[in-house]
């Protein structure tokens, strides 16, 4: 997949600006909007699909753990964000305890439209 993007990054060079300076954030906007219009899988599907990539196929925690933190930037203040930030945490185990009753305090904080939040902050409190 990472071969494909690749390719289609490179033959769509014209659409992204790279021959002119600009932040690097801007271009990351560029090829995430080509990608997104190309493929029609949004940023945050994206960082939903390859942060369970790289937990459960790659077994590389740190990535997947940076893709969970950019989703949940990407969503700021979004219930749903957090408590993927908080299952992600949980399943990682006691030492990521901390964290993950932050996410839930979080997505709690945000109002109460999800049961699952409110079942899961009341468990990790027992």
């Amino acid at each position: 997949m990472r071969k494909t993007v690749k390719e289609l990054v490179s033959r769509k060079r014209n659409e992204l600006h790279n021959n002119i300076i600009i932040p690097p954030e801007q271009g990351q906007l560029e090829t995430d909007h080509l990608i997104e219009k190309t493929l029609g899988e949004t940023t945050v599907q994206r960082y939903k699909r390859l942060s369970m990539e790289h937990e459960d196929l790659y077994n590389n925690q740190e990535k997947a753990e940076e893709y969970v933190v950019k989703l949940c930037e990407e969503m700021e203040g979004d219930q749903d964000a957090l408590l993927e930030a908080a299952k992600f945490y949980l399943r990682k185990g006691d030492a990521y305890a901390d964290k993950a009753e932050q996410n839930l305090r979080n997505a709690y904080s945000f109002g109460m439209k999800n049961q699952t939040v409110a079942f899961m902050y009341a468990c990790l409190l027992v």
